[in-house]
Protein backbone atom coordinates (compact mmCIF):
# COMPACT_ATOMS: atom_id res chain seq x y z
CA UNK A 1 0.00 0.00 0.00
CA UNK A 2 1.45 3.36 -1.00
CA UNK A 3 1.87 6.20 1.46
CA UNK A 4 -1.01 8.08 -0.21
CA UNK A 5 -3.35 5.13 0.21
CA UNK A 6 -2.30 4.67 3.82
CA UNK A 7 -2.93 8.37 4.48
CA UNK A 8 -6.36 8.14 2.81
CA UNK A 9 -7.28 5.05 4.84
CA UNK A 10 -6.14 6.69 8.08
CA UNK A 11 -8.05 9.89 7.25
CA UNK A 12 -11.21 7.91 6.54
CA UNK A 13 -10.82 5.98 9.80
CA UNK A 14 -10.40 9.21 11.80
CA UNK A 15 -13.34 10.86 10.03
CA UNK A 16 -15.72 7.97 10.67
CA UNK A 17 -14.53 7.46 14.24
CA UNK A 18 -14.96 11.17 14.99
CA UNK A 19 -18.43 11.17 13.46
CA UNK A 20 -19.37 8.21 15.62
CA UNK A 21 -17.93 9.85 18.74
CA UNK A 22 -19.87 13.06 18.14
CA UNK A 23 -23.14 11.36 17.28
CA UNK A 24 -25.86 10.63 19.80
CA UNK A 25 -24.78 7.01 20.26
CA UNK A 26 -27.53 4.46 20.76
CA UNK A 27 -27.29 1.48 23.15
CA UNK A 28 -25.60 -1.52 21.49
CA UNK A 29 -28.40 -4.03 22.08
CA UNK A 30 -28.48 -7.43 20.34
CA UNK A 31 -31.55 -9.60 19.95
CA UNK A 32 -31.67 -10.82 16.34
CA UNK A 33 -29.61 -11.05 13.17
CA UNK A 34 -26.64 -8.88 12.17
CA UNK A 35 -24.66 -8.29 8.98
CA UNK A 36 -21.68 -6.07 8.20
CA UNK A 37 -18.49 -5.50 6.27
CA UNK A 38 -15.27 -3.52 6.54
CA UNK A 39 -12.27 -2.38 4.49
CA UNK A 40 -8.76 -1.49 5.56
CA UNK A 41 -5.11 -2.46 5.59
CA UNK A 42 -3.30 -5.67 6.50
CA UNK A 43 0.18 -7.07 7.11
CA UNK A 44 1.12 -10.66 6.20
CA UNK A 45 4.04 -13.04 6.89
CA UNK A 46 4.78 -16.45 5.40
CA UNK A 47 6.81 -19.23 7.05
CA UNK A 48 7.92 -22.15 4.86
CA UNK A 49 8.22 -25.57 6.48
CA UNK A 50 10.38 -28.58 5.69
CA UNK A 51 10.76 -32.03 7.25
CA UNK A 52 14.39 -31.12 7.86
CA UNK A 53 14.39 -28.81 10.89
CA UNK A 54 17.42 -26.99 9.50
CA UNK A 55 15.40 -25.77 6.50
CA UNK A 56 12.92 -22.99 7.14
CA UNK A 57 12.12 -19.53 5.86
CA UNK A 58 10.14 -16.61 7.30
CA UNK A 59 9.26 -13.79 4.93
CA UNK A 60 9.37 -10.10 5.69
CA UNK A 61 6.01 -8.52 6.49
CA UNK A 62 4.05 -7.58 3.37
CA UNK A 63 1.36 -4.89 3.46
CA UNK A 64 -1.76 -4.93 1.34
CA UNK A 65 -5.46 -4.19 1.23
CA UNK A 66 -7.83 -6.15 3.46
CA UNK A 67 -11.52 -6.57 4.04
CA UNK A 68 -14.06 -8.60 5.95
CA UNK A 69 -17.70 -9.67 5.83
CA UNK A 70 -19.70 -11.00 8.77
CA UNK A 71 -23.18 -12.33 9.37
CA UNK A 72 -24.89 -14.10 12.25
CA UNK A 73 -27.33 -13.82 15.12
CA UNK A 74 -27.54 -13.02 18.81
CA UNK A 75 -27.44 -15.76 21.43
CA UNK A 76 -27.92 -13.08 24.06
CA UNK A 77 -27.41 -9.33 24.35
CA UNK A 78 -23.67 -9.87 25.02
CA UNK A 79 -22.93 -12.92 22.87
CA UNK A 80 -23.22 -13.33 19.07
CA UNK A 81 -22.69 -16.44 16.95
CA UNK A 82 -21.80 -16.03 13.29
CA UNK A 83 -19.39 -16.51 10.43
CA UNK A 84 -16.77 -14.01 9.28
CA UNK A 85 -14.70 -13.92 6.10
CA UNK A 86 -11.38 -12.01 6.07
CA UNK A 87 -9.19 -11.41 3.02
CA UNK A 88 -5.80 -9.87 2.22
CA UNK A 89 -4.80 -9.07 -1.36
CA UNK A 90 -1.76 -7.60 -3.08
CA UNK A 91 -0.59 -7.23 -6.68
CA UNK A 92 3.05 -7.78 -7.57
CA UNK A 93 5.17 -6.90 -10.57
CA UNK A 94 7.54 -9.84 -11.00
CA UNK A 95 10.78 -9.82 -13.00
CA UNK A 96 12.25 -13.11 -14.21
CA UNK A 97 15.26 -12.66 -16.48
CA UNK A 98 14.17 -10.19 -19.15
CA UNK A 99 10.50 -11.03 -18.64
CA UNK A 100 8.17 -8.93 -16.49
CA UNK A 101 4.68 -10.03 -15.50
CA UNK A 102 1.94 -9.30 -12.99
CA UNK A 103 0.87 -11.59 -10.19
CA UNK A 104 -1.86 -11.26 -7.60
CA UNK A 105 -1.81 -12.98 -4.21
CA UNK A 106 -4.99 -13.41 -2.17
CA UNK A 107 -5.12 -14.93 1.31
CA UNK A 108 -8.49 -15.45 2.98
CA UNK A 109 -10.33 -17.40 5.63
CA UNK A 110 -13.85 -18.21 6.72
CA UNK A 111 -14.26 -18.47 10.50
CA UNK A 112 -17.06 -19.58 12.79
CA UNK A 113 -17.01 -16.85 15.42
CA UNK A 114 -18.25 -16.05 18.88
CA UNK A 115 -18.37 -12.31 19.57
CA UNK A 116 -18.56 -11.26 23.23
CA UNK A 117 -19.30 -7.76 24.57
CA UNK A 118 -17.62 -7.24 27.97
CA UNK A 119 -18.70 -3.59 27.68
CA UNK A 120 -21.56 -2.03 25.75
CA UNK A 121 -19.52 -0.68 22.82
CA UNK A 122 -16.49 -2.98 22.93
CA UNK A 123 -16.26 -6.59 21.72
CA UNK A 124 -13.79 -9.43 21.38
CA UNK A 125 -14.23 -12.24 18.86
CA UNK A 126 -12.64 -15.44 17.66
CA UNK A 127 -13.04 -18.94 16.32
CA UNK A 128 -11.69 -21.72 14.08
CA UNK A 129 -11.36 -21.04 10.37
CA UNK A 130 -10.99 -22.61 6.94
CA UNK A 131 -8.00 -20.98 5.21
CA UNK A 132 -7.30 -20.43 1.51
CA UNK A 133 -4.47 -18.93 -0.54
CA UNK A 134 -4.48 -18.09 -4.24
CA UNK A 135 -1.86 -16.96 -6.73
CA UNK A 136 -2.90 -15.62 -10.12
CA UNK A 137 -0.28 -14.94 -12.79
CA UNK A 138 -0.10 -14.13 -16.48
CA UNK A 139 3.16 -13.96 -18.45
CA UNK A 140 2.56 -11.87 -21.62
CA UNK A 141 3.50 -13.50 -24.90
CA UNK A 142 3.61 -17.01 -23.44
CA UNK A 143 1.21 -19.81 -22.57
CA UNK A 144 2.15 -19.51 -18.90
CA UNK A 145 -0.84 -18.17 -17.01
CA UNK A 146 -3.24 -19.52 -14.47
CA UNK A 147 -4.19 -19.83 -10.84
CA UNK A 148 -2.55 -21.80 -8.04
CA UNK A 149 -4.79 -22.49 -5.03
CA UNK A 150 -4.26 -24.08 -1.63
CA UNK A 151 -6.45 -24.81 1.39
CA UNK A 152 -5.75 -25.27 5.06
CA UNK A 153 -7.05 -24.60 8.57
CA UNK A 154 -6.58 -21.76 10.96
CA UNK A 155 -7.74 -19.49 13.76
CA UNK A 156 -9.09 -15.94 13.86
CA UNK A 157 -9.00 -13.60 16.89
CA UNK A 158 -10.04 -9.98 17.02
CA UNK A 159 -11.46 -7.00 18.89
CA UNK A 160 -13.25 -3.81 18.06
CA UNK A 161 -15.94 -1.27 18.80
CA UNK A 162 -19.58 -0.88 17.86
CA UNK A 163 -20.82 2.71 17.71
CA UNK A 164 -24.55 2.90 17.00
CA UNK A 165 -25.63 5.90 14.96
CA UNK A 166 -29.22 4.63 14.90
CA UNK A 167 -30.96 1.77 16.65
CA UNK A 168 -29.99 -0.62 13.83
CA UNK A 169 -26.93 0.93 12.16
CA UNK A 170 -23.39 1.21 13.56
CA UNK A 171 -19.84 2.16 12.65
CA UNK A 172 -17.61 -0.84 13.44
CA UNK A 173 -13.80 -0.35 13.60
CA UNK A 174 -11.98 -3.61 14.34
CA UNK A 175 -8.66 -5.44 14.27
CA UNK A 176 -8.17 -9.10 13.33
CA UNK A 177 -5.30 -11.56 13.73
CA UNK A 178 -5.31 -14.74 11.63
CA UNK A 179 -3.16 -17.87 11.81
CA UNK A 180 -3.30 -20.29 8.87
CA UNK A 181 -1.62 -23.69 8.46
CA UNK A 182 -1.14 -25.29 5.05
CA UNK A 183 0.73 -28.48 4.11
CA UNK A 184 4.14 -26.85 3.55
CA UNK A 185 3.85 -23.39 5.06
CA UNK A 186 2.15 -21.16 7.63
CA UNK A 187 0.69 -17.71 7.19
CA UNK A 188 -0.08 -15.09 9.83
CA UNK A 189 -1.70 -11.82 9.00
CA UNK A 190 -3.10 -8.85 10.85
CA UNK A 191 -5.72 -6.46 9.54
CA UNK A 192 -7.28 -3.23 10.75
CA UNK A 193 -10.61 -2.31 9.19
CA UNK A 194 -13.31 0.31 9.45
CA UNK A 195 -16.75 -0.96 8.62
CA UNK A 196 -20.49 -0.73 9.08
CA UNK A 197 -23.05 -3.07 10.58
CA UNK A 198 -26.80 -3.54 10.65
CA UNK A 199 -28.60 -5.16 13.59
CA UNK A 200 -32.17 -6.45 13.88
Amino acid sequence: MTNNLRFAALSLFILLFTAAAQAELKPATHSGFYIGFGLGWGSLKVELDDDNEDVSFISDAESGGSGNFRIGGALSNKLLLGVEANSWVKEYEVTSGNQMFDAEVTVSNLAVTLTYYPAEQFFIKGGPAIAASELKFDIPGTIFSGTVEDEGAGLMLGAGGEFRLTRRFAIVPSAQWMYQKFDDYKITFFSATIGVGWFW
